[in-house]
């Protein structure tokens, strides 16, 4: 198994469709990779607070149990960029 870690430190307005082309470009292509994002703020609260790793694991079981009880919300990319932009709170 291959592992690669890479972070990348953008702004906001840096996360658009030319990154994630560049991105993609950098991955290759014909392969089945997994891809996470994190965003992180220090001053933050809620989802985007600092946890411990107890509370990070317990926060990612409650997830997967909703999840396997059918309490899940499927997106589309542009869904997704939409709810980015309303976090961020941008037009």
């Amino acid at each position: 198994i291959l592992f690669m870690e890479a972070f990348f430190n953008i702004k906001a307005e840096e996360f658009d469709e030319s990154f994630f082309s560049q991105l993609k470009a950098m991955l290759g292509s014909g392969k089945n990779l997994e891809l996470t994002i994190a965003i992180t703020d220090p001053t933050a609260k809620g989802m985007l607070r600092k946890e411990t790793r107890d509370e990070y694991f317990s926060r990612l079981d409650d997830a997967v149990a909703n999840i396997n009880n059918g309490k899940s919300i499927p997106f589309t990319p542009k869904e997704l960029d939409d709810f980015s932009k309303q976090l961020l709170n941008e037009p």
